[in-house]
């Protein structure tokens, strides 16, 4: 895509994008793209319902586990 930021939005959303991502932190940015946003509605909304009831809560990370793990993986390839 070309163009400045709001163009670019509006364009994914017109070829069937449901949202459109900014994230490098630029304010001004975020609200050019923010203004092309529309409300879910139809079969987009239903998407972003059915999505939202697959999120469960996070399982608790084992950190020593996890270093434990890599302390392994690092060693066999040394």
């Amino acid at each position: 895509l070309e163009g400045p930021l709001a163009s670019r939005a509006e364009q994914a959303f017109l070829a069937g994008c449901d949202i459109v991502l900014h994230c490098n932190g630029n304010l001004d940015e975020m609200r050019d793209v923010a203004r092309e946003a529309k409300p879910l509605a139809g079969p987009a909304l239903q998407r972003a319902e059915a999505a939202m009831a697959q999120l469960r809560a996070p399982l608790k990370f084992d950190i020593e586990g996890a270093e434990t793990r890599l302390t392994e993986l690092l060693g066999s390839n040394a």
